[in-house]
Formats: C-alpha cells, sequence, structure tokens
C-alpha cells in the first residue's frame, strides 16, 4: 500500500481475511485499502469488524443505545 496500490493490497488483505478474521491489524489496512480504491460498502463493513475485534461486546452495543445516539443527534 506504500507505493498507493490500493487495488492490489484490497485483494491480497480480502484473501488474507479468509483465514484468519480476527486480527485487528488486516480489519485496518482493509478499511484503508476499501476507501482508498472506491469500495465504501467494503471500508463500512471493515471499520464495523475493527470495532467488534477491538471492543468487548458490552462497549459496542453501548455505542449503539438510543441515548448515546441521540447526544450526537442533538449535538450535530
Amino acid at each position: 500500500m506504500r507505493e498507493g496500490r490500493y487495488d492490489a493490497a484490497y485483494h491480497c488483505i480480502r484473501s488474507a481475511l479468509r483465514h484468519k478474521r480476527t486480527e485487528w491489524r488486516l480489519w485496518e489496512n482493509y478499511a484503508v485499502a476499501s476507501y482508498e480504491s472506491g469500495r465504501a460498502d467494503d471500508c463500512m463493513q471493515a471499520m464495523h469488524e475493527l470495532l467488534r475485534t477491538l471492543l468487548p461486546e458490552h462497549a459496542l452495543i453501548s455505542l449503539f443505545e438510543p441515548s448515546f445516539l441521540a447526544f450526537f443527534l442533538v449535538e450535530a
């Protein structure tokens, strides 16, 4: 990815994720490669999986509680 070959990196990382889905570094790189190669849906999926991998389940659920989301809607 250093050379700007995001499309090739996207395919390589996608293949690696088939074997090691719990590796957060792969999800992070997959999000970047997806974003830079214009694959917004895959980038969003990667960000979701990255959060799911890094955060405990109860913390992730609290991010999506109505009171938490309402805070951002009011502040925006």
